[in-house]
């Protein structure tokens, strides 16, 4: 089985935030045999993000009669600074029909606090594009809904909260969380 990795020690090297992923069942629960989490290659930049638009209703007359809640979509698209054949054979054949937990620095919140995301389940696309000599691919991770409540039993080493603090509620497929790291 390959990995996408990137040491925590690279990374404090070089800079940029951390983040991992693990592999799961179908419904976010640790697999029988259960993974660790594994860093993700180093990152020069993210794009996380999450809508959900309305969508109007409209009457015979051609009036807008309402407004519905449209189709819900999370996800996380990650510029890497690492182009190499882990990355490649990671994505190209680790990420078919395998579910993921992902668990991300998303840089300091509202209070300075490094602010953390636990994703419970979701996918890795099974995509990688970069152009020409930049080497700097980028590959995105969609977030799925979750049947049940899901609680990470771990978090990765670096990651300033507690695993219980990340419960991700049913029919979410996210919770984000300051930690004081003094606290």
């Amino acid at each position: 089985m390959s990995e996408m990795v990137q040491t925590a020690s690279s990374i404090l090297i070089n800079g940029g935030d951390f983040g991992a992923y693990k592999r799961v069942t179908s419904v976010g629960a640790d697999l029988s045999v259960p993974d660790t989490w594994h860093d993700i290659a180093f990152r020069i930049d993210s794009d996380l993000g999450f809508e959900q638009p309305n969508e109007d209703i409209e009457l015979e007359s051609g009036v807008i009669g309402n407004t519905v809640p449209g189709k819900y979509k999370f996800d996380i698209s990650v510029t890497s600074a690492q182009l190499d054949a882990a990355l490649i054979n990671f994505i190209n054949n680790e990420t078919v029909d395998t579910y993921f937990a992902l668990f991300f620095d998303a840089g300091k919140g509202q209070n300075g606090f490094p602010l953390e995301l636990f994703v419970a389940i979701g996918k890795i696309e099974r995509s990688l594009k970069w152009q020409g000599k930049s080497r700097k691919p980028v590959w995105r991770f969609t977030g799925i809904n979750n049947p049940s409540a899901v609680t990470p039993a771990t978090l990765p080493s670096w990651a300033y909260g507690d695993a219980g603090d990340f419960a991700v509620a049913a029919r979410k497929q996210f919770v984000a969380k300051e930690t004081d790291p003094a606290a």
